[in-house]
């Protein structure tokens, strides 16, 4: 039986309307909202050395394994403007949170896992070092059904690098062998292989092969996996 289940955020448990995974074509959109809502300006040079610091820090181009610390890559941004960090990483992260929504099944499901005794738990790679409560923010009403909430920049390493799934493992006292992990991307599964737990990809398609143990067309699904 498994008594662990653990979950990728994006685009897994929490959907963002309209944005893409790589938000490289979201970073002047993003940095002109901040700065209209700070009653802030900026010249052509000054705009584009804040999306080349984004771009440097670009997962989705340059992936990595290491991660940064939270605040690291913003506070970079925001001093290019001479904003202040906290607001301006508010604005900027608040221009994608606005189009956050929940997996249909994800409410109904997380219950019925948690009232069967599964311990549930959240292992995101945050973009940019966003702070890890922004994540809380994204999660919103299905934050109540999680033992524990996890991101890169508290583990110090991004996926597929096991480490934070092993930490779960270790925090919550149960076996590999009785923890799975779900998630929606190659990395996310190749995670779950590096740490030797079960995979289960969220792909609509079912066409999608990784060498996952299980695929789901919807979080639903995963009952008659775990329970």
């Amino acid at each position: 039986m498994i008594q662990l289940v653990i979950f990728d955020l994006g685009e897994t448990l929490i959907s963002y309307q309209g944005v893409p995974l790589n938000w490289s074509s979201h970073y002047r959109s993003a940095i002109n909202r901040a700065l209209d809502n700070m009653a802030l300006s900026a010249d052509g040079d000054q705009l584009l050395l804040a999306t080349s610091i984004l771009s440097f820090y670009n997962t989705r181009t340059s992936p990595r394994q290491f991660e940064v610390s939270e605040s690291e890559v913003i506070s970079k941004v925001a001093s290019v403007f001479n904003a202040d960090d906290a607001e301006f990483e508010a604005q900027f992260f608040g221009y994608f949170q606005r189009k956050a929504y929940p997996e249909p099944s994800a409410e109904a499901t997380l219950s019925k896992l948690k009232s069967c005794g599964v311990k549930l738990s959240v292992l995101s790679d945050v973009p940019y070092g966003m702070p890890k409560q922004m994540l809380l923010d994204d999660l919103g009403s299905l934050k109540q059904w999680f033992d524990d909430v996890s991101s890169s920049c508290e583990v110090g390493f991004r996926k597929p690098h096991p480490v934070g799934l092993l930490n779960q493992i270790r925090k919550h006292g149960v076996s590999i062998s009785t923890t799975a992990f779900v998630g929606n991307e190659a990395k996310d599964i190749e995670c779950a292989l590096n740490a030797g737990v079960r995979s289960i990809l969220l792909d609509i398609t079912g066409e999608k092969q990784f060498g996952q143990d299980y695929s789901i067309k919807t979080l639903d699904e995963l009952l008659s996996i775990v329970l």
